[in-house]
């Protein structure tokens, strides 16, 4: 970073501590019939685990550019 402070970081126990709360959600979720808002909540939370799965050493967090941010939001 350009400022001299390091980015923020997520460690390897942090990670695991992340996946294991999405994973007993999905859990719960799995005994539930979801409205359609949950159900999509609940394939991103998917999503999220198996992107964290790559990361099990920990990993820096970099915010995403305002061209990203607006292509989201549009």
């Amino acid at each position: 970073m350009s400022n001299g402070r390091s980015a923020p970081r997520l460690g390897a126990a942090e990670i695991r501590a992340i996946r294991r709360a999405g994973q007993r959600q999905l859990k719960r979720w799995a005994k539930a019939e979801l409205d359609p808002d949950k159900q999509r909540q609940g394939a991103d939370l998917r999503q999220a685990l198996r992107v964290l799965r790559q990361f099990r050493d920990g990993c820096e967090l970099h915010p995403i550019c305002d061209e990203d941010q607006r292509q989201e939001s549009g």
